[in-house]
């Protein structure tokens, strides 16, 4: 995998966390740009196919003006190794804690937990821009 920064530091720890999850969780196979140490936006190869890397970010930064300019509507998901992951649109993805206890009785994610994360979400669009971009080789 390439990582492109486009921050003037080093990534943190949490920040690559999140990279090794959602490299998982696309199975190696989509670009995605870091916002936040728990956010992300997954884009589809189709979609960028021919772009440099600083078209890539404007792309990304458009996807995140429209999401912000949008209902900001999310789903849940538990995923296979015990994080949630909340969705909102454009490809626009955060993720939880490690789930533990914070699952219901009905196997959902506790609704506190994932309002959390939206908020995560949505402060992260309006304030990070794009971080760094991971590109699958």
């Amino acid at each position: 995998m390439k990582i492109v920064k486009y921050c003037d530091r080093e990534l943190t720890e949490k920040e690559n966390d999140l990279i090794n999850h959602f490299t998982y969780y696309v199975a190696s196979k989509d670009p995605f740009c870091i916002i936040s140490d728990n956010s992300v936006i997954v884009l589809k190869n189709d979609e960028i196919d021919g772009k440099t890397d600083d078209e890539i970010k404007e792309y990304a930064l458009d996807n995140i003006d429209e999401m912000l300019s949008s209902q900001p509507d999310f789903t849940s998901f538990i995923m296979d190794d015990g994080y949630g992951l909340v969705s909102m649109m454009n490809g626009i993805f955060g993720i939880t804690e490690m789930l533990g206890e914070k699952v219901t009785e009905d196997d959902e994610i506790e609704l506190g937990t994932v309002l959390e994360v939206r908020g995560n979400i949505l402060d992260a669009c309006e304030n990070n821009g794009v971080l760094a971009l991971v590109k699958p080789e």
